[in-house]
Parts: C-alpha cells; sequence; structure tokens
C-alpha cells in the first residue's frame, strides 16, 4: 500500500476534523460517539484512529483552531491609531464574531466541552493554558497601552486581564448557550463600560 503523502495526511486530518466539527455541532459533545464521526467523514474506524486517540482529542485540536483564530485577530487589528481605538475594535469584534453560524456553534460546543470535561485533570490543564494564553497575550496590549499612554496607569493589569476574559466570555455564554440575544447595542454598551475602565474615565 502506498504511503501518504504529508499533504495528503493533512488533507483527510483536516477532512475528520470538519466533520468532527458538524456532528459535534448537531449532537453537542457529550451525545457525539466516534462511531458518529465514522459515519459522517466516510473514514474507517481505524483509520480515525490512526489520527486521533479520542473524540476529546479532536475536540482539542478544534479548540485550538479557535484559539489561535482569537489570537489571530488580536494580531490582526492594527495598533497605530492608539491602543485604546485597538481593544475598542478587538472587543466588539469577538463579540460580533458570534453573529456568524460557524463561529456561534463553536462557542456553544466549547461551553459544552469544557463544562463536561472539568473533572479531568489532564484536561482542565489544557483548558488553564489555553486561558493563560489568551491572558498574557491581553496583558501584553495592556502594559503597551499604559506605556503609550492611551489606558490608564492605575489599572491593576493582571486583575483587568481576569476580568475582561470573564465578561468576554459571560456575553458570549448568554448569547450562546442561554439564547439571550446579545444585540449590537448590548455589545456596544459592554464595550463603552469596559473602555470607560480601561482609559481611567470612571
Amino acid at each position: 500500500m502506498p504511503k501518504l503523502t504529508d499533504e495528503a495526511i493533512n488533507s483527510r486530518k483536516s477532512h475528520i476534523i470538519e466533520c468532527a466539527f458538524q456532528v459535534f455541532s448537531e449532537k453537542g459533545f457529550s451525545d457525539t460517539s466516534m462511531d458518529d464521526i465514522v459515519i459522517k467523514s466516510g473514514v474507517s474506524k481505524g483509520g480515525i484512529y490512526n489520527y486521533f486517540k479520542s473524540k476529546e482529542e479532536i475536540f482539542l485540536e478544534i479548540a485550538e483552531s479557535r484559539l489561535e483564530s482569537r489570537r489571530s485577530l488580536m494580531d490582526s487589528i492594527p495598533v497605530n491609531s492608539g491602543i485604546h481605538i485597538f481593544l475598542r475594535n478587538y472587543f466588539t469584534a469577538v463579540l460580533l464574531s458570534l453573529k456568524d453560524e460557524r463561529n456561534l456553534m463553536t462557542a456553544r460546543f466549547s461551553f459544552e466541552f469544557w463544562a463536561t470535561v472539568s473533572r479531568n485533570a489532564e484536561l482542565n490543564e489544557k483548558a488553564q493554558s489555553r486561558y493563560s494564553k489568551f491572558h498574557s497575550d491581553l496583558i501584553r496590549i495592556l502594559k503597551l497601552g499604559v506605556k503609550r499612554g492611551d489606558l490608564s496607569s492605575q489599572l491593576d493589569l493582571d486583575n483587568m486581564g481576569y476580568v475582561i476574559l470573564a465578561t468576554l466570555d459571560g456575553m458570549m455564554h448568554t448569547h450562546a448557550i442561554m439564547g439571550v440575544e446579545m444585540t449590537d447595542e448590548s455589545a456596544r454598551h459592554y464595550v463603552d463600560m469596559l473602555m470607560s475602565k480601561l482609559e481611567g474615565r470612571n
């Protein structure tokens, strides 16, 4: 049997991940089995296990992709016009990304997954690592804003970073999981309050 090229391997892996994403979105993480992914992908169970040991491992690949997308968004917004403007645009973009159905589905099973595996020490450690990456990226930007004079020098940066990430996720959870719609106006009010604190206007 001919050996698969790296391109073919990556293509097969991407296909499995995309099919798993669709099944997770339709059935939820808890109710999805590896057999469901086998049926959706058309790849044999043995073939899938050549790439992934479990549905948790497949999900982590999806979660990592979502992490990188969010970090790329932070890197893609220019900071030349001021850190306060950069942050306003970033927070708004993160919230309004849920207007996209794919992002909304990803958010839904992300929240379900992390809630489901919270008692798994290894996976919980990965969740902590994921949070730490977000937090360190944000603190780096906040420090730059303070240095440039765009943000208040009185900020407790570590605690502010925690509050920002927790409340952003809270807004997203309320919209994606509870079904309480986050309107453009409510997103704007949230960002206004956040920026008022960051800029020392309250």
